[in-house]
């Protein structure tokens, strides 16, 4: 089907042709209003054009919210091209530092740090402090995390200390020569913050409580307060390591007002920890009474914490959703409108060449006005034919698309509530128990309480475990689509129907979205073999062709008539069949009544 703005395109190359054969034969005159219909006609295609342009660094930051790292970094790379193609060196700077950034949370950091110097060496040459200093505290934030992320051991060795210490160097350079500059005090609230966790590794908690209170400085001067809370509980604990039990529960109680608004889910969850860190330096000095009143409060907080923080991901979820759908009804509509405009303009186009032309040319028009009368008309009807069948195609295709997009989101919510049970609430959970070991050991004697407590938080682990295996399978994520599939069939095996797999050779891993859509697509397909064939035995088959993976499902039951297949008929291969579809793949579904059904499934695969 040719788009209205291609249609245009064609329809003025046809009038210039046909009146460039004209101007061959006619007087002075004429050529004349020829030239001038040229004019019209190039004046005409250049007003219709309209661009509407959208905000690029907006639509990467919606990317990366929606955790869609891959388009995200496509974007901003193509971006960086175009900018460094015009020698725009602020927007250089600034999507080099994105790039980096992107890089760095996928902890990819030696090209991570490649970005950021380049994005450095821009703020030289340009002569920009501000984006100077951003790129020296980018820089020392990423040897940082990398040093973080390494183990206990590899941190005391070389490798370890040079990124601990290059970060150091970085923040302390940051601090020393950029102190003059507008708009810097975020950059040194954060820079100073980071030295109080590097200060705290190396155990100078003198400099790490000086570095903390300059950190509180900044940020009071920005109104920070979840910043400022962060920074006196690690000054707190800073107290604690060095035994000052007094002068650390006096950091507590001196930011406990700053904590009142529990509503808010990062001072709740602030909240815990400072009654959590109180009960411990009221252990350590023997207050016991007051130590489990506080070791109390914090447990509530946590429960209530973790309470909230789930309502909060199927709140956000649902947001999510919402918010997709109302993009998808507006970008509709425009196209709606768009597409309105675009007939609107073709026809006024059409109108007024045709006009002009028969003004110039009524004598050869009306020669041949019968015969281009009668040819127009069946013109006509074969676009309006032509139309009618586009328009039934485009809305099979919408109702696939609705179907795969209502599929997708499906997968995506499960896919992340599963990540954050076990990532978050999982951790919480385990920080939790260990917090609780900690004063067991310590105390004197046996406290009911501790071992109630600790039997509830693995009670409550093992749920958020089995919840997140139930959404995501946990074989899958870790060994790949064939285990998983055998898991299946064992799970499912019993007396009256066998499930069995066949691999011809051991199937590698591709990508993860991939497995887990072929992984639901095969088990949607088992579950209708077990509700609604009756059958005995059933077969999954694995085969790699090439870069296609083809998966044939076979049972001995009762069949079923395939040519009744719709979104009503209540056994979800309509759904199957829309979802192979969205992955350009092949399917086809042979089944005979008492013969039992075969389903072909060929989809195409990135391999790892």
């Amino acid at each position: 089907m040719v788009e209205n703005s291609e249609l245009n395109k064609c329809l003025l190359l046809i009038e210039i042709l046909f009146l460039l054969t004209l101007y061959q034969t006619v007087t002075y005159t004429q050529k004349y209003f020829t030239l001038l219909i040229f004019t019209f006609c190039f004046s005409f295609y250049g007003f219709g054009q309209s661009k509407t342009t959208d905000s690029v660094f907006d639509k990467v930051e919606q990317y990366i919210k929606e955790d869609n790292k891959e388009e995200a970094l496509k974007l901003a790379i193509a971006q960086l091209e175009s900018v460094t193609k015009n020698k725009t060196i602020p927007l250089q700077i600034k999507w080099n530092s994105k790039i980096g950034q992107l890089f760095s949370n996928n902890n990819n950091y030696p090209i991570a740090l490649a970005y950021y110097n380049t994005a450095l060496e821009l703020s030289i040459k340009s002569k920009d402090s501000l984006a100077m200093a951003n790129a020296y505290f980018d820089i020392g934030s990423l040897n940082l995390n990398e040093y973080t992320k390494i183990t206990y051991k590899e941190q005391s060795l070389e490798v370890g200390t040079d990124k601990r210490d290059a970060a150091f160097n970085n923040f302390n350079y940051l601090l020393k020569n950029f102190k003059n500059i507008k708009n810097v005090e975020n950059v040194f609230a954060k820079a100073y913050g980071n030295l109080t966790g590097i200060y705290g590794y190396i155990s100078k908690y003198d400099e790490a409580e000086k570095s903390a209170e300059k950190a509180i400085e900044y940020y009071s001067t920005l109104k920070d307060t979840i910043s400022i809370i962060g920074v006196k509980i690690n000054l707190g604990i800073s107290q604690i390591y060095q035994e000052e039990f007094e002068k650390a529960e006096q950091t507590y109680k001196d930011f406990l007002p700053l904590l009142k608004d529990t509503s808010n889910i990062n001072i709740l969850y602030y909240k815990g920890i400072n009654f959590a860190n109180l009960a411990h330096i009221y252990r350590e000095q023997n207050r016991l009474k007051e130590a489990n009143d506080y070791q109390e409060k914090s447990h509530k907080l946590s429960l209530i914490y973790i309470e909230k923080t789930s309502n909060r991901t199927l709140e956000e979820i649902e947001a999510k959703h919402n918010e997709d759908k109302a993009r998808q009804e507006e970008i509709a509509k425009t196209n709606i409108e768009i597409e309105k405009r675009e007939k609107e303009e073709l026809w006024f186009g059409i109108a007024g060449l045709s006009g002009l032309s028969l003004l110039l040319f009524g004598t050869v028009l009306f020669r041949n006005s019968k015969l281009k009368a009668r040819n127009l008309s069946l013109k006509l009807i074969q676009k309006e034919y032509s139309q009618q069948h586009e328009l039934q195609k485009l809305k099979e295709q919408n109702q696939n698309k609705v179907l795969n997009a209502t599929l997708e989101g499906r997968l995506k919510e499960r896919k992340y509530i599963a990540q954050t049970l076990h990532d978050s609430v999982s951790a919480l959970l385990s920080s939790a128990n260990m917090h609780l070991q900690v004063v067991k050991k310590k105390s004197p004697s046996p406290i009911d309480e501790l071992e109630k407590s600790q039997l509830i938080i693995s009670e409550a682990s093992e749920k958020v475990r089995d919840l997140s295996h139930k959404l995501i399978s946990a074989v899958l994520l870790k060994f790949g689509l064939e285990h998983a599939l055998f898991d299946i069939c064992e799970k499912y095996s019993n007396q009256e129907l066998q499930f069995e797999l066949e691999s011809e050779e051991k199937i590698p891993r591709f990508s993860q979205d991939c497995e887990i859509k072929m992984h639901n697509i095969t088990e949607e397909c088992i579950n209708n073999i077990i509700k609604h064939s009756k059958a005995t035995k059933a077969t999954i088959s694995l085969k790699l062709k090439e870069n296609d993976l083809i998966i044939e499902i076979t049972d001995n039951g009762i069949g079923f008539d395939t040519l009744k297949i719709n979104p009503e008929s209540g056994i979800g291969l309509s759904q199957i069949i829309a979802r192979i579809d969205s992955v350009g793949g092949v399917i086809k579904i042979t089944s005979e009544k008492n013969k039992g059904t075969k389903i072909f499934i060929e989809v195409p695969i990135d391999l790892i």
